[in-house]
């Protein structure tokens, strides 16, 4: 089990536990407690909470990238947490996440300094124009080159105008 791997692999940097479904909290404690993680990619981990990755964040400071793909029972504080507690995060997808709230996209581009790349497709919900234009605004993209923005359907011409003047001469990927 991922427990007794967990245990006897304090090596790990890089971990990819994609659409593992068997993988729960319980796992995740152990590999956070005792392997130095640097790269966590747990799509579409049904069993994985909220409570799981606030650990992650508090044991894992030097994360760099955090793929939560589809990640269903994770919730806007857990990945403010991620983001107050891993100051090196270059990477977060929070593509198909159904708990994250707009309020939350702003902190994450307002308080992940080293963010290059900002996973929010099928984000319909949350993602709009008037949000791009309220991140262009107030928090411009210093670092972001890439920023997924697929099956955002409540996005218009407004929120990627604001994007466009706000990135400058800088190439951002959407």
């Amino acid at each position: 089990s991922m427990i007794v791997l967990g245990n006897k692999c304090p090596n790990w940097t890089h971990l990819f536990l994609d659409s593992c479904k068997r993988v729960s909290d319980a796992s995740l404690y152990v590999i956070s407690r005792n392997c130095p993680i640097v790269s966590l990619s747990i799509r579409g981990l049904y069993k994985v909470t909220s409570d799981a990755l606030q650990r992650i964040s508090r044991r894992c400071p030097n994360l760099e990238t955090l793929n939560l793909e589809g990640s269903d029972r994770v919730n806007s504080d857990s990945v403010l947490e991620v983001v107050s507690e891993c100051k090196k995060l270059r990477v977060l997808n929070l593509r198909n996440c159904k708990w994250i709230d707009s309020e939350c996209i702003l902190r994450v581009c307002r308080s992940a300094s080293k963010l290059e790349e900002l996973g929010l497709a099928n984000q319909h919900k949350v993602v709009s124009s008037s949000l791009l234009t309220s991140l262009a605004t107030y928090y411009p993209f210093s670092n972001i080159h890439t920023l997924d923005l697929s099956w955002c359907t409540r996005l218009g011409n407004e929120g990627l105008i604001a994007l466009s003047k706000s990135a400058g001469n800088k190439m951002i990927s959407l």
